[in-house]
């Protein structure tokens, strides 16, 4: 095993990596890792000018005073970077920064304009390994990406509120072969602790929330837990006939028609009355079979991406935008190692 282990790590973590080992001998060989190194250097580029407009407009005060008392020092400009982004220095505290010092670009090595790419990669239902190396990085690098891109979209769904007609339901997420539950060596069957369960509404209007609610099947309290402040009071609640629906209707005094499994099962889509929930549940189960290893302590993480995914469907020009105004707005430090250790 140590050595299989070695072997793996010392394998090439990118496409340039690979060609490089090769054997570049021939007009062949020459051709190849010519046209791979010109495409490394298209992909890693220096930021452009429009990258440095970007991050320059971004400048507001001091990051380092933020947390403290209140005092907004001058802050006066203090030259440019090797890749010319402006630098200010702070009179009050004497450091210096950049407009993304305390972002989730802090001490980028690569282009924030990468990230238009590996956001049209992620609302193309694409895994992170490919969309590495559709970037041309390393796979670690989609893993420490996403984990970015998961901490700006934290706490995304808390202000959606359903209204009017709300279906909801539930959908589940497997548990991985090392946590499995197993009873007297063998799975339990039905709904049990091996399953995840997420609960799903959408009204009528096209608004979404995919809220976790823990394992198996949920009672009426976690479902109320996950659900309950995001739909209005008095809103036609439509749902299966589950009965932990029925404390959330009584609670926000909705309401409620029933279709139960019974009576739609078999049913084409364009016939069944809880399609408009389905759909939300069919897209999911396509956009998680790409990260099927995906870790499940993040499944609150996840379903906030996949969120973000549905809300800008069919609209990748849209995803993009909104992600880098919330993304430049994230005050937060992620460093590589720091987020790779946590994530083993």
């Amino acid at each position: 095993m140590k050595n299989k282990r070695k072997r793996e790590k010392s394998r090439p973590l990118t496409i340039k990596a690979s060609f490089d080992e090769s054997d570049s001998s021939g007009p062949v060989g020459r051709l190849t890792k010519a046209t791979v190194a010109e495409w490394n250097e298209q992909k890693h580029r220096k930021p452009s000018k429009e990258e440095i407009e970007l991050i320059d407009s971004l400048f507001d005060g001091c990051p380092f005073e933020r947390d403290g008392d209140g005092i907004r020092h001058l802050c006066v400009k203090s030259g440019r970077t090797a890749l010319g982004v402006q630098r200010y220095i702070c009179r009050g505290c004497g450091r210096r920064f950049t407009p993304i010092t305390g972002t989730i670009f802090d001490s980028k090595k690569i282009p924030i304009s990468e990230w238009v790419e590996f956001i049209i990669n992620l609302a193309s239902y694409e895994s992170l390994t490919q969309a590495s190396l559709t970037n041309m990085n390393a796979k670690s690098t989609g893993r420490y990406w996403v984990s970015k891109v998961f901490e700006v979209l934290k706490g995304c769904q808390d202000g959606v509120v359903l209204r009017e007609e709300v279906w909801v339901d539930e959908t589940y997420f497997k548990q991985t072969k090392s946590g499995l539950v197993l009873h007297e060596g063998k799975k339990p069957r039905g709904l049990s602790r091996n399953l995840f369960c997420v609960a799903t509404a959408r009204d009528s209007k096209g608004r979404t929330v995919l809220i976790p609610c823990g394992r198996g099947k949920p009672d009426g309290e976690r479902v109320f837990a996950a659900l309950g402040s995001h739909i209005a009071k008095g809103a036609k609640v439509i749902h299966d006939g589950e009965n932990s629906h029925s404390l959330l209707i009584e609670r926000l005094m909705c309401s409620e028609e029933t279709h139960p499994t019974s009576e739609t099962k078999g049913l084409p889509d364009s016939k069944n009355p809880m399609d408009v929930i389905n759909e939300v549940h069919r897209f999911l189960k396509k956009f998680m079979a790409r990260h099927g290893s995906f870790k499940r302590d993040d499944l609150a993480d996840w379903m906030n991406l996949f969120w973000f995914v549905f809300a800008c469907f069919g609209r990748k020009d849209l995803a993009v935008n909104r992600f880098l105004k919330m993304a430049v707005k994230c005050r937060k430090i992620m460093r590589y190692r720091a987020v790779m250790k946590k994530k083993r």
